[in-house]
């Protein structure tokens, strides 16, 4: 998941941070199903 790390970067001027927060949140739930299901992401610090 390193290569998420671009995801949750400073996002630009016309997008709200919580739109990149979410977006990044969506991709990982996408990408991870089972991960997010077993609530093992519940602490990663985005």
């Amino acid at each position: 998941m390193q290569d998420d790390r671009h995801l949750t970067s400073a996002p630009p001027p016309e997008r709200p941070a919580r739109a990149t927060y979410d977006d990044a949140t969506t991709r990982v739930c996408q990408a991870y199903p089972n991960v997010i299901a077993d609530g093992a992401l519940t602490n990663v610090v985005y």
